[in-house]
């Protein structure tokens, strides 16, 4: 509506724009995930509650007895929302 009401961008702006996405993107290396090792235990305060995960030795993960196929799985069961389980568990890259 914004746009339709005040006229989009100059064509020079636009070319701008997608002259900096054409460098970003063919300078940027894609992210790579560090792989977590077995055994590793990874824990989280969440609501005034530990929750603790542990990467088991054929990969999988698990809570409180529950085997999870990702770590995303096992922050799902424990928030009751769809989150990453990296970013629940302050893993970075």
């Amino acid at each position: 509506m914004q746009e339709l009401h005040y006229g989009g961008l100059a064509p020079e702006r636009e070319r701008e724009l997608a002259r900096i996405g054409e460098t970003v993107s063919a300078t940027s290396a894609p992210a790579t995930e560090r792989p977590l090792k077995p055994g590793v235990r990874l824990v989280r305060m969440w609501h005034g509650h530990t929750y603790e995960v542990i990467i088991r030795d054929d990969g999988n993960y698990e809570w409180s007895g529950r085997i999870f196929k990702s770590l995303t799985a096992a922050a799902k069961a424990i928030t009751g929302m769809h989150i990453s389980g990296r970013t629940f568990f302050g893993v970075t890259k």
